[in-house]
């Protein structure tokens, strides 16, 4: 929730409101279900994965979190990563070599299906 003021300046407030944020893409269809990942991982590893139907998973992408300064976001970034399906819900990953892709830290870890629909997200240390 926030506040707005009135318009007029002199720091009187109209009330509280606030805002709701319903991403088209939740209106595609049910959300994959990542249901575990590993806390950490390092570079070239292959981490296992529990996802339901996995079939459905299109791609599993890495996002860093945001560093955002003087409306300059320097920290944002979106890695695929290449994975297989082993079993019936387990999926083996494989974390990216190469440090200038994803510079060591903080990721959060999405499962998306087809038609665009993320997971909710795991968070996963890497390096």
């Amino acid at each position: 929730p926030g506040q707005d003021d009135d318009g007029h300046g002199d720091g009187v407030v109209s009330g509280p409101w606030g805002e709701v944020l319903n991403p088209p893409y939740l209106s595609r269809g049910k959300r994959p279900k990542l249901r575990t990942a590993p806390a950490e991982a390092g570079y070239g590893e292959a981490i296992e994965l529990k996802i339901k139907k996995p079939r459905k998973v299109d791609r599993l992408v890495l996002m860093g979190l945001s560093t955002v300064t003087h409306s300059t976001n320097v920290g944002q970034r979106y890695v695929p990563i290449d994975f297989e399906i082993t079993g019936r819900s387990k999926v083996v990953a494989d974390i990216v070599q190469n440090a200038n892709l994803a510079p060591p830290g903080y990721y959060m870890l999405f499962a998306v299906n087809e038609k665009g629909v993320p997971s909710v997200a795991k968070m996963i240390h890497i390096g």
